[in-house]
């Protein structure tokens, strides 16, 4: 007796590597396009101090700030700090990585008030540095928080 080889199961083998093939090569695809610039990664970290500081949520400006800003302050001292500037309406404006891309320049605009006066639209510039693969914000001192733009 012979078998005969049913061309179906053939095609249906075919048709399923072909789709499995397909789909995986779409994933690879999907996900490198999901990859994000190193512009795009400093400016969500800058806009996470950003967003710390209107909160006055300074533990998280701690957080994202250069390893030897806290090497300087603890945390808890830095957070107690006494303040007389308060922020609203900051926004991300520009972003300048250098070449060695292991420092960047964040330019933001926001509306900060200090001792009763309200400033709107005041420009400011951040310095950012590269550290163990992750953007940190450099703080010399306190007024390197608010840094007008010249």
């Amino acid at each position: 007796m012979k078998k005969q080889h049913c061309p179906f199961s053939f095609f249906a083998i075919f048709w399923v590597v072909f789709y499995i093939t397909f789909i995986t090569g779409c994933q690879q695809v999907s996900t490198s396009s999901l990859a994000t610039s190193p512009e795009e990664t400093l400016k969500s970290r800058a806009e996470q101090v950003l967003a710390a500081q209107l909160n006055n949520d300074w533990g998280v400006v701690y957080d994202l700030s250069s390893a030897k800003h806290r090497a300087s302050i603890s945390k808890e001292n830095f957070i107690n700090l006494p303040r007389s500037l308060y922020y609203s309406d900051l926004t991300v404006t520009e972003i300048n990585i250098a070449e060695d891309g292991k420092k960047a320049t964040v330019k933001t605009i926001g509306t900060y008030s200090a001792m009763g006066r309200n400033f709107k639209n005041v420009p400011t510039m951040q310095t950012w540095v590269k550290e163990d693969g992750q953007w940190y914000q450099k703080i010399s001192s306190f007024k390197d928080l608010f840094t007008p733009v010249k």
